[in-house]
Parts: structure tokens; sequence; C-alpha cells
């Protein structure tokens, strides 16, 4: 399961140390902020983590509400958000959860109760935005349709694929041809088991009597990887 990690954005820090020490008690992995562009920053660069994000109802330059906001637009990274509440602060968002100062015993089941529900809802996906929002600077329009081309094209030679892979006089070549080819796509959206898949044909690391199953691997870790695009995308292939 993957290990989530901890960035506090507090700039007040007799606040942030109290945290730092519950953290130390309780063997927390906490990275301490008091700016939260730097944060999503770390967030971005570190896409394939899971964060447990803390921010101060007084984060600058970007407030809790932001953060969130901006991290669902980006769809690559799996972060939770949790606002920290100030007690003569009433400008708060209810849209987030919220978790009140002083740190003490409270927040420790709190913090550790989002642990487990971050480390159970935030697991690996499928496939990561993360190299097409870095080659389009995040350009919405070019994203789905690479997404759109993938889905279809690579679809079509998966069908392919399989077709040859089942077939009693199995062409091997043909076989490493396409995934030659489609290779790409599966690294284009970060998904590793596919690029792995795609690397054994080609490099022979798949056995010819078990080719079939390489390929038929290969199609499975596609269609997951749709079924995803299609929960995030439902109008997709409308366009």
């Amino acid at each position: 399961m993957p290990e989530t990690k901890i960035i506090l954005i507090e700039p007040n820090l007799k606040d942030a140390e109290d945290f730092l020490n519950i953290g130390k008690e309780n063997n927390w992995k906490v990275t301490h902020l008091t700016n939260s562009f730097k944060a999503l920053q770390i967030v971005k660069n570190e896409a394939d983590s899971n964060w447990l994000l803390l921010a101060s109802d007084f984060s600058e330059p970007l407030k809790p509400a932001q953060l969130k906001s901006y991290l669902n637009d980006i769809k690559t990274s799996r972060t939770h958000v949790i606002e920290i509440k100030t007690a003569n602060n009433e400008e708060l968002n209810s849209n987030i959860v919220q978790l009140s100062k002083p740190f003490n015993a409270t927040t420790v089941e709190a913090i550790n109760y989002h642990l487990k529900v971050s480390a159970n809802l935030l697991k690996p996906q499928p496939y990561s935005l993360t190299y097409l929002n870095e080659l389009s600077n995040n350009d919405e329009t070019f994203i789905k349709k690479i997404l759109k081309t993938f889905v279809l094209t690579v679809g079509e030679k998966m069908d392919e694929m399989e077709t040859l892979a089942v077939n009693a006089n199995t062409d091997i070549n043909a076989i490493k041809e396409i995934s030659h080819t489609v290779k790409p796509s599966f690294e284009m959206l970060i998904n590793h088991t596919g690029k792995e898949l795609c690397q054994a044909i080609l490099n022979n690391g798949a056995p010819e009597d078990k080719m079939s199953s390489y390929v038929l691997a290969l199609k499975e870790e596609y269609k997951k990887i749709v079924t995803s695009i299609s929960k995030d995308y439902p109008n997709l292939l409308d366009a």
C-alpha cells in the first residue's frame, strides 16, 4: 500500500513545532513549509505519491480552497487537502475537511484516520497526466485529443495484437512490431505496467509459448486505462 506523505503549510512557527513533535512521536513523514505555492510545486513534481496536505487558513499565497481546486483541475496528484482552522477565523470553507488548533491528542486521532483514508482511496492510478500537462502547459484541449487518440488507436492495435497472439501460427515479429508502436503511448501516460509488458515482448522477455498471456495482460492494462479515462472524461469520445 502506498505511503502517504504529509505536508504542513503553517506560517505560525510555534504551531508548526507542536505539530512536528506530534508527528515525530507517531512516525509520520512530515514536511513543514510556510509557503503554499511551494507545497503545490512539490506535489506536482512527485505526482505519483500520496499526499495529505494540511493547509493553515492563513496560508499564502494560495488558500486551502484554492489548493484543492487547482489539484482537482490538473488531475495529476493523489492529494487529500485538510484546512487547519484558527479559532478567531470565521472565514472557512465548508467543502474542505477541517482540523482545529491547538494540535493535541485529537489531532493524532484525526490525522491517523485521514492517513488510513488516503492509503485506501488514493491507490496508484492506471494513468497520469503529468507528462502531458508539462508538454502542453496544461492545455485541456490538447490533452483530450491525445487521450481520445490513445483510446481509439491503441484499442485497434490491442485487438490486432490479440488476434495474432491467439492464432495457432503466432507471428511473433508482427506482435513485436505492434508492441514497438504502442509502447510510447503507455509511457506517455506513465503506465509502468504497460511499458514493461511491451519491453518484455520486444526484448524476448516473453517466451514464445507464453506470448499470448503477455499480450492479454497488456490488453487488460489498456482496458484499465480506458476505464479510468472514461470516468475522468465521460464525454471524451463524443467530441
